[in-house]
């Protein structure tokens, strides 16, 4: 059911080529702009652009410089440091969930489970069982 309406194309990111990513969110950047003006022009909050489109661009050096980033924002809210712990993984999901929007266009594991959109396939199929996988996948359209 989920192939079906959300179409991907790619079981999981390692499928997807760093050069098509590239294209993919220099696109989602443009796309966003456009959407963000009209936004403006209602008075609409603004949608976020993404820094990055996929995980592949998610590099250790880029996730470390994420972390240092959250900590300065939060030493500047005033945040004890004792709760940072707690505070620090929900932000860096929240980072990897917005930098991460091609994966979720296109990788079947990365989008969002369509019968509970909080969380992923691949958490969704975890959670119906540990040794559950999905191994591979076929869509057949008509028309």
């Amino acid at each position: 059911m989920h192939i079906a309406a959300m179409s991907p194309s790619v079981l999981t990111t390692d499928e997807l080529d760093a050069e098509f990513v590239a294209k993919e969110t220099e696109a989602l950047r443009g796309q966003i702009k456009v959407e963000n003006e009209d936004r403006a022009r209602l008075g609409k909050p603004l949608k976020t652009i993404p820094e990055f489109g996929g995980r592949c661009q998610l590099t250790a050096d880029v996730m470390a410089k994420v972390e240092d980033t959250i900590k300065e924002e939060l030493k500047a809210e005033g945040k004890p440091e004792k709760i940072w712990d707690k505070i620090i993984p929900g932000k860096i999901e929240r980072f990897i969930a917005d930098n991460t929007q091609v994966d979720q266009e296109h990788c079947l594991l990365s989008q969002f489970f369509a019968l509970d959109d909080s969380k992923t396939v691949e958490a969704a199929v975890k959670d119906f069982c540990d040794a559950a996988e999905i191994l591979a996948f076929k869509r057949v359209a008509t028309g």
